[in-house]
Parts: structure tokens; sequence; C-alpha cells
């Protein structure tokens, strides 16, 4: 059976599914997240993803006095069937605007996920369902090599990202703020 976010959210308010639960909607399925190092117990979070998710975390102060905010491990509406909830968000406006309603792909200026034993559902389902929802910017921290893969210029009909580069430690990734902003990133502020 194929759900709808609009099911997901009864679910969850009528407690089928936990609010906290460690799933997401990805093609209408209901799909475990893997959060963990590669070879690990997928139930579990990887010592290196969480040490990438609280790097995450930090850069989140860095935006402080933009027209933006970080969500982290929250969901996004991305389509009728797709609810991922990508490690680290950028959204347009403040907190308080998403009080009372799920922020939507259109509200995304750049998404970045953290992937080991998630590579590659991050870079080939995950890629498509945000090219197909337009998000201008989506960033994979590949623990596997120690990189971040940039994705730009999405294609939406097609759900693919024309643009790929891959940066190491070293090099600055430019985040996309919104009007022609954007914030300058050590990519080894990205990695454990």
């Amino acid at each position: 059976m194929r759900f709808t976010v609009e099911n997901v959210q009864v679910m969850i308010h009528q407690g089928i599914i936990p609010e906290d639960a460690t799933t997401e909607l990805l093609g209408g399925l209901i799909v475990l997240k893997d959060r963990s190092d590669l070879g690990g117990d997928p139930l579990m979070h990887g010592l290196k993803h969480s040490t990438a998710v609280r790097l995450l975390t930090q850069l989140a102060g860095k935006l402080a006095g933009k027209d933006c905010h970080a969500q982290i491990q929250l969901p996004v509406v991305c389509g009728e069937d797709e609810l991922p909830e990508p490690d680290f968000s950028i959204l347009r406006g403040g907190v308080h605007d998403y009080v009372a309603r799920l922020p939507a792909a259109a509200d995304v200026l750049t998404i970045i996920e953290v992937a080991d034993s998630s590579f590659e559902r991050d870079s080939r389902q995950k890629a498509a369902i945000y090219s197909k929802a337009g998000i201008p910017q989506y960033l994979i921290v590949n623990l596997r090599n120690s990189t971040v893969e940039q994705y730009t210029d999405p294609d939406a009909p097609i759900g693919t990202y024309r643009t790929k580069a891959t940066f190491t430690s070293g090099q600055t990734i430019r985040l996309h703020l919104g009007a022609g902003a954007s914030l300058e990133v050590a990519v080894a502020e990205l990695l454990p």
C-alpha cells in the first residue's frame, strides 16, 4: 500500500506512527531512516554520522541574522507522497513561519544529507526526490570518502540535477541562502 503525506500525518496524530519514529515517507512507502556507519546496525546512529550532524548543528548558528534558518532531522513536504527528513535544511524565513504547517519544497534553500550506509539512497532516490521538488541546492556529506557532493540546477520534470561538483577538505563551498545571498563554509567544517 502506498501512503500520502496526509495519511502519515493522520497516523502520527492517531499514535499509529510515533512522532519521533525512525521512519520517513519516500515514494509513498514508509521506510526506515538509515543513519548508521557503513556496515553498522541501521537502527543505530553511527558515530561518524552523529558527529557530522553535530557539526551541522554548529553551522546553524552561522545563519543568525540572515532571512533563513536551519532545521535538523525534521520533515519537508516534497510531494504528495514524499516526506523525507533530511539531516539539515536551510529554510526561508524564521522558525515561527512554520508553527502552523510543515515546510514545503518551495521553502527550502539547501538540503544536506549525511551519508555512509545510506549513500546509495541519498545519491539516487533522495536526489531524484529533491530535484523533482525543485530544491535548488542538495549536498551530501559523503562519509565514505570524506567529501561533500553538491548538486545544483534541478531538472524537475526529469528528476535529476544538471550540475554536480565534489569538494574535499581544504576547499570551501557556498551555501545558497536565497535572494542572491550565500554563506561560504570550509568543507572541513562539515566532515568528522
